[in-house]
């Protein structure tokens, strides 16, 4: 079952990270593609070692920790950090299979 959350960061928590794409410069997002979806990955991310980027994952992970919903629904024991990913013209993420345990910056099943 897929549950929507709306609102689960305030216009403050939004500006923040898109400040981050501003400031930091991207990588290629086969960085953290493994297996064949990085044959298929052809994205840019946030590299997840800087600063300001691990601030807004932590940002974004505190955000989920206050919302009742997602712990209603996810029953989270733990959460992997986000990855900021955008998309200029003519990128894309073609068909892939998650890996179901992820290695960076902690190794975890994701699935």
């Amino acid at each position: 079952m897929l549950t929507r959350i709306d609102h689960v960061l305030s216009d403050a928590e939004v500006t923040r990270i898109h400040g981050a794409f501003a400031a930091v410069p991207a990588v290629s997002g086969k960085t953290t593609a493994m297996g064949l979806a990085a044959a298929v990955k052809f994205n840019e991310q946030l590299p997840v070692d800087h600063p300001e980027v691990q601030a807004c994952a932590r940002l974004v992970l505190d955000a989920l920790k206050r919302h009742s919903v997602f712990h209603h629904t996810a029953f989270p024991r733990r959460a992997f950090p986000p990855l900021f990913s955008r998309y200029e013209v003519g990128m894309s993420y073609g068909e892939h299979v998650d890996n179901a345990i992820l290695l960076s910056p902690a190794q975890m099943r994701s699935d």
